[in-house]
């Protein structure tokens, strides 16, 4: 959609239309006609080039090619695209300044440019530019505008482009340390040797067989029993997977520093590298709760479209002074698994008292004994880096590198 139009004299268009005015002036006062002529002459390009210029910028058309979504500090490539709709007449020289800024109005608005020196009729030209994101959020890119000053450079025609499209920056993915593929073992184990104590298994029905020594007299199936004569039991598929249950608590004060900011992005990144290993074993559920400036939550089974939804969701939490994480984690024990792999990351060190947001599970035994079994990771303690590592981003500010000198632009296709 069309915008603002402006046309508008150039810098060397000043200086223009102050030499026309030396020689009209200089004319009327010698009565020279042969400057009349010249002042005439200049007027006549200069008018030419003001009704060039008006019309140079009709019927073209911009589009964007961008990912829907991209992760922290990766590469982001976005193709602009031209197209000249009229039949005859290129349009010549063209610059093109898109912006780039968060939704939320935190930090400043970005500028790219790209020229297209020709766009012939009925034709598509391509150029590229490219940066990064490092920080996690929503864009918003747009709106788009549109400059010429051919031919003569005089005038300036800028046509404002309200086109806008919006870009998700995905929190940075790292890896899980050995130590926590032996937390995972272990919690293996000893569920395994829970179920065999009470006689139940997490997998599905699979089978019946005859009783050996050792089996759970819960497990035996007594009418086939009766039928055959002997002890039979209910066999079971093992689970290879198991459910996981992670709480995000994004706390951070008023006025947050540095070091606290990149706590608060430290623990989104394990967060998501725990629900993308999870989903990449496949099988089980999954349960995401998160508190911040607003609360979430997220549950179903593993899946590329939950791992998506849950990513996109940890793109767009905040963190906030508000402390919601009592309530969180007061749904979050209801909805999560009961055998799940349970998992608090925090921005803070919890304290464990009547203050605390542990105090008002206290009360409920079965809440209090599934907050037992938790594991709580404090992302400001370097106890985090036992369990992930991530590589920080190659540039050091959340900017999108754009014409400041590191933004590129390929040449004309």
């Amino acid at each position: 959609m069309l915008g603002k139009r402006k046309t508008r004299l150039t810098a060397d268009g000043w200086y223009y239309v102050t030499i026309m005015a030396f020689l009209v002036a200089g004319a009327l006062l010698r009565d020279i006609n042969l400057l009349l002529l010249v002042f005439g002459l200049m007027m006549a390009a200069l008018v030419w080039h003001w009704r060039y210029s008006a019309g140079a910028l009709k019927k073209l058309h911009f589009r964007r090619r961008l990912p829907r979504r991209v992760e922290a500090g990766e590469p982001l490539t976005i193709d602009l695209v031209a197209h000249n709709g009229r039949r005859r007449g290129a349009a010549w020289a063209i610059v093109v300044e898109d912006a780039v800024w968060r939704e939320d109005g935190t930090g400043p608005q970005m500028k790219v440019k790209a020229a297209f020196s020709r766009v012939g009729p009925r034709e598509d030209v391509l150029q590229t530019y490219r940066g990064q994101l490092t920080q996690r959020g929503r864009y918003v890119l747009g709106p788009l505008s549109v400059t010429t000053r051919f031919p003569l450079g005089l005038v300036r025609r800028t046509v404002a482009i309200d086109s806008s499209e919006t870009l998700i920056v995905v929190p940075r993915l790292g890896r899980l340390t050995a130590r926590w593929q032996q937390h995972q073992r272990e919690l293996a184990d000893g569920s395994d040797r829970a179920a065999n104590q009470h006689g139940t298994s997490d997998g599905d029905f699979h089978s019946l067989r005859p009783y050996r020594s050792g089996d759970s007299r819960r497990l035996i199936h007594w009418r086939t029993s009766a039928r055959q004569a002997q002890l039979m039991v209910r066999q079971f598929e093992r689970r290879q997977t198991r459910d996981l249950a992670v709480v995000l608590d994004l706390w951070q004060p008023q006025r947050p520093t540095a070091a606290q900011r990149e706590t608060v992005e430290l623990a989104v990144s394990l967060t998501a590298t725990l629900l993308a290993d999870r989903c990449r074993q496949g099988g089980g559920r999954i349960f995401l709760g998160v508190s911040g400036a607003e609360s979430s939550f997220l549950f179903g089974p593993t899946s590329s479209a939950l791992l998506s939804q849950g990513i996109e969701t940890l793109a767009l939490a905040t963190a906030s002074p508000r402390d919601g994480l009592g309530s969180v984690l007061q749904r979050g024990l209801e909805q999560m698994p009961e055998h799940a792999d349970a998992v608090l990351v925090s921005t803070r060190k919890l304290r464990t008292g009547h203050s605390s947001p542990f105090s008002s599970l206290a009360i409920d035994p079965r809440k209090r004994g599934r907050l037992d079994r938790m594991l709580i990771l404090d992302a400001s303690s370097d106890s985090i880096l036992d369990y992930f590592e991530v590589d920080a981003p190659a540039a050091a500010s959340g900017a999108l590198r754009n014409g400041q000198g590191t933004i590129t632009t390929t040449n004309d296709q």
